[in-house]
């Protein structure tokens, strides 16, 4: 439940930032985040993705934007990338211990390449302005979820 509302809390921060300085995820940047805590961030992301998994892709948006600079279609392309890189380990070590739905988990997947293909063409389509405001309803409908249930 602390988990619940402190990533939720995380997603209305995000959110509030996005709207009040969408510059900075609009368009590429330097880092803002300076060595060793940029890695240390990134530790901690993929920590929590292997582990956990339920919202990491906000946190390594919000990692690759802040913290590497990137804009938000190029930070969204390199989240679906490092995903991708590490989704198969993670599922593999679920499996062997008898922890994965593989009947749900198919039903999810086709619905992640459908979002990923369709989220794909319109940010390439319309550029970082739109995936902006996509990324704003989804922290708040992903904040409120966590703190509604």
């Amino acid at each position: 439940d602390v988990m619940k509302q402190i990533f939720a809390v995380v997603l209305v921060l995000v959110a509030a930032s996005v709207l009040l300085r969408p510059a900075r995820w609009v368009e590429g940047h330097e880092r803002e985040i300076a060595e060793p805590w940029r890695t240390l961030t990134f530790f901690g992301i993929g920590f929590y993705g292997g582990s956990v998994q339920a919202g990491v892709g906000f946190l390594l948006l919000i990692g690759l934007v802040l913290g590497s600079g990137m804009d938000l279609v190029k930070g969204n392309g390199a989240k679906v990338a490092l995903i991708l890189a590490y989704t198969p380990v993670a599922l593999l070590l679920f499996a062997s211990a008898s922890q994965v739905d593989f009947q749900v988990g198919l039903v999810l997947s086709v619905g992640q390449m459908t979002g990923a293909w369709l989220g794909a063409r319109f940010a390439i389509l319309k550029g970082s302005a739109w995936v902006r405001w996509i990324l704003v309803v989804a922290a708040i409908v992903a904040a409120a979820r966590f703190l509604l249930t």
